[in-house]
């Protein structure tokens, strides 16, 4: 019997709409609930779960796994924690420092799969070691490609001299040879910035997906560079860039928060591509936001268009949790709030 269940998750309601009946509409909302059993001193089942309606509704069990101690059973010096379940393993995701997070091109979400995990938490640096039991498709800095991943690898410094973090990993894929993505990512204080650099190479050829970049295939490394700061008290801005060996200059993200009060507030983002066949604006989403005891209410008006075929479009929506097909502007109303 479970001595100690904690929970917790976020809640979303929403619309987007073109005051035309003849353009597209539409409205959604959003449920996550992550829940926690110790069954005792050294076990923990983690149930994460998430449902969205949306004209469709979708429902999809990120975790379900189980954690269980062996570093505080046996008495071990060193942390150990075995994990089996359904779950992503590793991935600290350091570089994300951006509201855009176009920075991020780390392969963190390598799942989920059906995997058991071994984690050893040395102090200053954890190690994981996951395997993959049955795959998961899965895509990695937005490369399409056809295997799933069978061995993770990764260490990570989650404290350096109180003002870095950085990881290192090595996923295996699903081929003969042991090839797959090295990477690694970390950020930094660096004066009233916080500077977010990720590096992802692949050993193993990717595949094209001919929809959206043919030249996926060519790729021998993909980076991330981001960086936010406090310029005053009310006005944090982040600038994010990443490219890879076939686009230097990929694309290109900005984000502005003025934050009038600790409830009141506006937001700003805005997202470029510089590659070729990309649109360049790609999108541009403002809004305003009021706190309402733990609830947020943001309104706001984003542009996007996604309707020319020849015109690729990475980034869709900053703020607004959705976009409407007809790829016009639309006005966006959402409410949400965690607990």
């Amino acid at each position: 019997m479970a001595t100690d269940i904690t929970w917790s998750g976020d809640f979303n309601f929403g619309f987007a709409t073109a005051f035309d009946d003849v353009k597209d509409k539409v409205g959604w909302g959003d449920l996550e609930l992550d829940v926690a059993a110790a069954v005792d001193d050294y076990n923990t089942v983690t149930i994460e779960t998430d449902y969205t309606a949306d004209g469709a509704g979708t429902f999809v069990i990120g975790t379900a796994k189980i954690d269980s101690d062996l570093g505080s059973f046996f008495g071990l010096p060193v942390g150990l924690v075995f994990s089996g379940g359904w779950f992503e393993p590793g991935g600290e995701d350091y570089a994300t420092v951006t509201g855009w997070e176009i920075e991020d091109v780390t392969m963190n979400a390598i799942g989920p799969a059906t995997a058991i995990n071994v984690e050893v938490d040395a102090g200053m640096v954890i190690i994981d070691l996951g395997i993959s039991v049955a795959q998961g498709a899965w895509t990695v800095a937005d490369v399409y490609i056809d295997d799933f991943w069978d061995l993770y690898l990764g260490a990570a410094i989650p404290d350096i001299a109180g003002m870095a973090s950085a990881e290192v990993y090595f996923a295996v894929m699903d081929n003969s040879d042991y090839k797959g993505w090295f990477g690694l990512d970390g950020k930094a204080e660096v004066g009233p910035a916080t500077v977010g650099v990720a590096l992802s190479i692949p050993t193993m050829d990717l595949v094209d997906d001919p929809a959206t970049k043919p030249d996926e295939s060519k790729i021998s490394f993909k980076y991330g560079v981001g960086a936010t700061a406090s310029l005053i008290d009310m006005l944090t801005v982040g600038v994010s860039i990443a490219g890879h060996s076939e686009a230097i200059a990929e694309l290109i993200g900005i984000d502005v928060n003025v934050a009038a009060t600790d409830d009141l507030g506006l937001d700003l983002g805005t997202a470029l591509g510089l590659y070729d066949d990309a649109r360049t604006l790609q999108c541009l989403d403002i809004s305003a936001y009021a706190s309402i005891g733990e609830a947020t209410l943001r309104v706001g008006y984003n542009v996007t268009d996604t309707t020319k075929a020849t015109e690729h479009v990475t980034k869709t929506e900053y703020k607004a949790p959705a976009i409407l097909v007809d790829g016009k502007g639309s006005l966006y109303v959402n409410i949400g709030t965690e607990f």
